[in-house]
This record gives structure tokens, C-alpha cells and sequence, in this order.
């Protein structure tokens, strides 16, 4: 007796994947480049399965070999050629020039925010005329000072985030939201724990915002760098497994020089301001511990993931909200009993003790989660930073 005919299976399963993604496979560089891609579009080792292939990177190999190039009609190399160097011309010089201008500026713009950021603090301090001007006037360009600092630290990151990558507003506000506590937020702690809110201002509040607006560089150095060290593991790999090992160092190794650089801008920009005489440590750890899950957020973000981002940031916003609302709360009638951990705490350590636990509580998660997201090829395409 026959069997009855199974289901109708293509002959050439792969042959209908490359119809779907051809224009993905023409453009492709090399077979990881397609894997990244496949494995962004939700094509998984159990997908390339029932393609016949052992996994993506199998699958992407076969691909890239089948796609018709310039170089043969079906089978090309695994690796693209390089690029023949462009024909010395007449522009050939205007062309190194806009390279050169295009290098100076992608290392010299992230520096712009530190600066006005340091003008900024100086006119209260500056010398006649400017020191003898009207108090409003000072009040007025201080104001001016500081939207100029957040246009270029914004520009600066802009042009870290692909276009096509857009912070989503819950990271705004959760940034926003960050930076005011670190610059106001000791102050509004010290209140609702019934100090009264103190004439002259904690000592954090001067050298903090130079600090945070010199970070931008290395920020943006670090990025930069992270993204095209990636890249190039990214061409040099052999499957996306060699990628994912070889690529968690170098995510170890930009956060941790971003790190080393954000305590020595704020050492530098407290000792700028303050003199020789060095604060606890908590101040310092706060401001560092911020500044590192910022950037953990921008890797993120530039990187395609900006859901994660806002997650790690909303994480130190709700420690620090929850901080202060149970301060706040302990000011009424029979509920002091809220308060108490947070008065413990800062009477321990002090009010820098609340944003340096939630910053580097939040870095944590953001940094786990960086680990995976970020070693995933699909991360490295070249719409990157």
C-alpha cells in the first residue's frame, strides 16, 4: 500500500530565503554582516534548521555565496575585496581636506559643552565690566550659558545616535530627571528630613555640572571608539558566537576607560572650583556612577536598543523619587517611621549616599543588560555610530 504524499517541501528551501532578502545579500559585505541582519530579523539557530543549515552563520555563508555580484554569476568569496583606492585627481585633495575637517570636528565638537559650560561658571566670578554688571544681567547670561551647554551636550550625542535611532522620550525625562537631582536633589533631601533648606549650597552643586559637561568627550570618545573596534570584529569573526566572545572585552574595556576618564574630570573640576580640599567619597562616587549609567544608556541607544536604556534610567529615577518621597512622607503625624532607613542613611554617609546607591544600582542592571544586547552582531551593522 503507498504512503500518502507529505506535505510539500521546496526542494531548495534556502533559494526562497534568498528571493526574500536579496536586496539585504547584494548589499552585504560579508556573510556575518547577513547573519547580523538574519539574526536581527528573528531568525534564530532553530530557523536555519529547517533551512537545512546547523545556524545563522551556516545559513548566512550559503546566502552571500549564492548572491549574484559582480565578480561571478553565483559563487563569491566569503570575504568582500577591498575597496580599490579612488583614482588621484584634481579633488583629490579636497577630499583629504574634508576628511581632515571631518576628523577635527568629530574630536574637538564634544569638547564645546565643557567649555561653556566653564564661561558659564565664570561670569558670576568675572572681572569689571562683566563682574560689575546688573545682577539680572548675570542671572540672564548664566541662563543663556547653561541652554547653550544642553544644545551642544545634545548635538554632541546626536551625532553618537544614528539618525535613524531616536532616544525615546522616557529616556529625556529619566536623564532629565537624573541631572536635576545631582544638581538640586541633596538640597530637596536635606529639606524633607526637616533640616531646612541650607543658605549657602552643598558643595556638589558647584562642580558637578563642569564635571558632567566635561564628560561629554570621553562619552563620546569611548562610543565612538567601542563602535568601531566592533566593527572591525565584526568583519574578522567567523560566526557570531567568535563575535559575541571577542566583543565583551572591548564593552568591558570602553566602560571602564570611560570610568578611569569621568573621575579624573571630576577630580579635575573640583579641585578647579574648590580648591585642594577634596570631598568624601560618596560626592564623587555619585557623580561618577551617574555619569557611567548615562553612558551605558548612550551605547545602548546608539546601538539600537532605547527601550533598555529607558528602563536602566527609570530604575535610578525610582530609587531616587522613592528616596525622597518617604523622606517627605515621615514629616507627617505618626508616620516617621518612613523615613527612618533614609535618615539612617544619610546620617551615615551622608545625602550623596541616596543618588550614588541608585546610580550604581541602575548601572548594574544597565550594564547586564549592555553585555547581552551589545555583543550581538545585529548590533554592529553599519548604520552604527
Amino acid at each position: 500500500m503507498s504512503r500518502p504524499p507529505g506535505p510539500h517541501r521546496p526542494a531548495d528551501p534556502v533559494r526562497t530565503l534568498l528571493h526574500r532578502h536579496r536586496e539585504l545579500c547584494e548589499r552585504a559585505v560579508d556573510p556575518l554582516e547577513i547573519a547580523a541582519a538574519l539574526e536581527a530579523r528573528g531568525i534564530t539557530d532553530r530557523t536555519a534548521a529547517r533551512y537545512r543549515h546547523r545556524d545563522v552563520f551556516s545559513l548566512a555563508e550559503e546566502l552571500y555565496a549564492r548572491t549574484p555580484r559582480a565578480g561571478g554569476p553565483l559563487d563569491g568569496p566569503l570575504t568582500a575585496p577591498p575597496a580599490p583606492a579612488p583614482p588621484a585627481g584634481p579633488d583629490a585633495p579636497r577630499r583629504r581636506g574634508a576628511r581632515w575637517a571631518r576628523a577635527t570636528r568629530v574630536a574637538l565638537l564634544p569638547l564645546l559643552p565643557g567649555a561653556l559650560c566653564a564661561a558659564t561658571l565664570y561670569v558670576p566670578h568675572a572681572p569689571a565690566p562683566v563682574g560689575s554688571a546688573p545682577p539680572s544681567v548675570r542671572i540672564a547670561a548664566t541662563a543663556v550659558g547653561a541652554l547653550l551647554v544642553l544644545l551642544s551636550a545634545w548635538l554632541c550625542l546626536r551625532a553618537t545616535v544614528p539618525s535613524g535611532t531616536a532616544p525615546t522620550r522616557a529616556t529625556v525625562l529619566g536623564s532629565c530627571w537624573l541631572l536635576g537631582y545631582a544638581l538640586a536633589g541633596d538640597r530637596l533631601l536635606a529639606w524633607c528630613l526637616g533640616d531646612g533648606v541650607r543658605a549657602a549650597p552643598l558643595p556638589a552643586e558647584r562642580w558637578t555640572p563642569l564635571a558632567l559637561a566635561l564628560a561629554v568627550a570621553p562619552a563620546v570618545w569611548c562610543a565612538r571608539w567601542f563602535a568601531a573596534r566592533a566593527r572591525r570584529r565584526l568583519r574578522t569573526s567567523r560566526d557570531l558566537a567568535e563575535f559575541a566572545a571577542r566583543t565583551r572585552p572591548l564593552l568591558a574595556a570602553a566602560v571602564t576607560l570611560f570610568t578611569a576618564a569621568l573621575s579624573a574630570v571630576v577630580t579635575a573640576a573640583h579641585l578647579a572650583l574648590d580648591g585642594a580640599a577634596l570631598p568624601g567619597p560618596l560626592p564623587l562616587a555619585a557623580v561618577t556612577a551617574l555619569g557611567t549609567l548615562l553612558f551605558t544608556a548612550v551605547l545602548l541607544t546608539a546601538h539600537g536598543f532605547p527601550a533598555a536604556a529607558a528602563r536602566g534610567l527609570a530604575v535610578a529615577c525610582v530609587l531616587e523619587a522613592a528616596a525622597l518621597a518617604a523622606a517627605s512622607a515621615a514629616r507627617r503625624p505618626g508616620a516617621a517611621h518612613l523615613g527612618r532607613p533614609v535618615e539612617a542613611l544619610v546620617d551615615a554617609w551622608g545625602p550623596a549616599a541616596v543618588p550614588a546607591a541608585a546610580c550604581t544600582a541602575a548601572a548594574l542592571v544597565l550594564l547586564a543588560s549592555a553585555a547581552g544586547s551589545l555583543t550581538a552582531a545585529s548590533a554592529h551593522r553599519r548604520d552604527g555610530p
